[in-house]
């Protein structure tokens, strides 16, 4: 995918919305892939969108170069601040052209910046206000949108587990993998492997989580995901090569499963 987006951005050379298009979706794919090149396309997506004069193209385009800020990647430092300031932009956008979906995805990112790689309080409990507002508002609509809801309750249940309320993280994770699954979207189930690995983790069941580490590694291996390389290093989680060879078949059972027994795994209480 990112080489035919890379092939098409060498084509297009027209209206500025055209391109704008087309450096969202090569974007997006070098995002999931965690590769620092997002920076360029998405910054050349913002600038194009401000000349437009287009409020929802500078609504979408401050929301996607917000995300550029909000966690360490190769070759971008993040910036917490910065980040804030573009999805406020963004919120601003949304509200101002009446749409709720996208209302809730910028608050949803708000709650992430507040969430992702704190272990402030303040923070935390803030990042649920916002995670909270997003779901409400995702919920509220009349067609559902899984992606959305899965990613809202995300945010809450990595609150939850950072703040030490580890039944209602899992409920939450659990909630948000079914989403996925049922979505067919792989970086929400590879994610949430991980998050449950983390669940399995504070409660001690060093076995269950090493099973989850296998399969949530074998499933990021096999699909290009990188996300969850990213979450290793900003929230200090194990990765399949820092499993020690004591307990190393735990780890080898979940590089062996395939996506719908680690599926199946990860939701058992």
């Amino acid at each position: 995918g990112r080489s035919w987006g890379d092939r098409v951005l060498a084509l297009v050379d027209g209206p500025p919305l055209r391109r704008l298009k087309a450096l969202g979706a090569v974007g997006g794919m070098a995002y999931w892939k965690a590769d620092g090149k997002v920076a360029d396309y998405y910054r050349e997506a913002y600038e194009l969108a401000q000349k437009s004069g287009d409020t929802a193209a500078r609504a979408e385009t401050a929301y996607n170069y917000a995300f550029v800020f909000s966690i360490e990647r190769i070759g971008v430092p993040a910036d917490r601040e910065l980040s804030r300031q573009y999805l406020a932009e963004s919120l601003g956008a949304f509200r101002e052209i009446g749409d709720p979906a996208a209302t809730g995805r910028a608050a949803w990112a708000l709650a992430i910046t507040y969430v992702n790689g704190s272990h402030s309080r303040e923070e935390l409990l803030l990042g649920r206000q916002y995670g909270t507002e997003a779901l409400l508002e995702h919920r509220a609509l009349s067609e559902r949108n899984l992606f959305d809801e899965g990613w809202d309750l995300h945010v809450l249940g990595l609150a939850a587990l950072k703040l030490i309320e580890v039944d209602e993280a899992a409920d939450r994770f659990r909630e948000a993998l079914g989403l996925f699954v049922a979505a067919a979207d792989t970086s929400g189930i590879v994610l949430m492997l991980s998050n449950i690995a983390e669940v399995a983790r504070q409660r001690g069941d060093l076995e269950r989580h090493d099973v989850l580490v296998g399969a949530w590694s074998a499933l990021s291996e096999r699909t290009g995901v990188g996300l969850v390389d990213v979450y290793s290093a900003t929230e200090g989680r194990l990765s399949r090569a820092d499993i020690p060879a004591e307990r190393r078949p735990a780890l080898d059972r979940g590089l062996s499963m395939t996506t719908d027994a680690a599926v199946a795994y990860a939701l058992e209480t």
